[in-house]
Order: C-alpha cells, then sequence, then structure tokens
C-alpha cells in the first residue's frame, strides 16, 4: 500500500511541474508577441453636432459610451453647428481603449430627461477603423455629427493605422 502512495505522489508532482511549465512557457510566450495583448488608447480629437434633441434643457448633456464601460461625458459640447476641439489632455480622456482583434459597440449619446437617451449614433468601433497615417478616424454621421478620434499609442506589434 505504501507503494501505490509514493507512485501517486509521483505522478502528482509530475503533474504539477507539467502544468508550471506550461504556465512560464506562455508567460515567456506572450512577453515576446505582446500584440496578443496589446490595447491602445483612443481620444477625441474633435466633434461637431448638427442638432439636440433636448427640448427643455437649455443645454444638452453629450456622452460617448462603450458597452459595458463607463459613459463619458463630453462637459464642453453645448451647442450645434460648433466645431469643438480637444487635446487629449482633457480630464475626461481616454474615451476608451481598443484591442487590435476585437470591436466594441459604441457610440454618441445624449441625455434626455424624460425617456431613454437619444443616439446620435452606434457602431462597432476597431482599431482597424484608424487607417489614415496620422493615426485618426473620422466617423461622420450625416445630419447628426461629424467627429475625429486620434489613436496615438503605437505598440511594437501592431498600430491603430
Amino acid at each position: 500500500m505504501k507503494r501505490c502512495e509514493a507512485v501517486l505522489t509521483k505522478e502528482n508532482m509530475l503533474h504539477e511541474n507539467c502544468v508550471r511549465s506550461v504556465f512560464l512557457s506562455c508567460s515567456i510566450l506572450l512577453s515576446w508577441f505582446p500584440g496578443f495583448i496589446s490595447s491602445a488608447v483612443v481620444t477625441l480629437e474633435s466633434i461637431e453636432i448638427f442638432k439636440t434633441y433636448e427640448w427643455l434643457k437649455a443645454k444638452p448633456i453629450i456622452y460617448f459610451h462603450c458597452k459595458d464601460e463607463n459613459k463619458t461625458v463630453l462637459p464642453d459640447v453645448k451647442d450645434a453647428h460648433v466645431s469643438y476641439t480637444f487635446k487629449g489632455e482633457e480630464s475626461w480622456q481616454p474615451l476608451t481603449e481598443l484591442q487590435d482583434k476585437k470591436c466594441k459597440r459604441c457610440g454618441f449619446y445624449e441625455e434626455d430627461s424624460i425617456k431613454s437617451d437619444d443616439v446620435f449614433d452606434e457602431w462597432e468601433f476597431c482599431a482597424s477603423d484608424f487607417t489614415a497615417p496620422d493615426g485618426k478616424y473620422t466617423r461622420i454621421k450625416d445630419k447628426e455629427f461629424n467627429a475625429t478620434f486620434l489613436c496615438p499609442d503605437v505598440h511594437a506589434s501592431w498600430k491603430c493605422f
């Protein structure tokens, strides 16, 4: 009986060593190829809205939101037909982070005091959208808004643009 216990203990030790080896190997592999888990910060460079929906408030509350993330209120954006530009250093920036091969459902909205919030536009926001050589992506929704996003982060294994 003691002989069986000794064999079982050796098998457990071999299993634990195997698990540790696999974990260590994966950790080293991921450190060599950081692009597998890379993400890039996205900021809002400019926006112009063409209409507001709220009639009862003097100034609307406009925000950006991605599914399963907090909403980001754009405190300066209050009037239609005004082009707002940003430095990317504002307290509410960045808007989000995008991963190399994973898109997010995002959009611009206006808070509504009576019913559900109004939607300017929702779309699948992807790192692959940033195709311009300057790292910018412009989203235009006819009669709603024009917005330009900037992805300043460039990683060794992938770029936003």
